[in-house]
């Protein structure tokens, strides 16, 4: 199975802050549970006043490999 090259991140009527985390593994064999072979994207928001700080954090285990370049989309609705 191929990875995702685009993800996207809408954040709606922001609060002081969020979180949330995409869940990846081939999609194919069992290799997530016998060698723990997958891939957790966690993405976090903060806001202070009129600023929005907005970070990316890429977890790897096993033998499951994130592809070497991928776009990142945040979509601020109703901003």
């Amino acid at each position: 199975m191929k990875s995702w090259e685009e993800i996207e991140f809408t954040i709606y009527n922001p609060a002081l802050m969020g979180d949330c985390s995409v869940y990846e593994d081939d999609g194919a064999t069992t290799q997530y549970s016998t060698k723990q072979a997958y891939a957790r994207t966690e993405a976090k928001y903060t806001t202070s006043g009129e600023d929005l700080t907005f970070t990316l954090t890429a977890h790897t285990s096993g033998n499951y490999t994130l592809p070497a370049e991928r776009l990142f989309t945040l979509k601020l609705a109703n901003a």
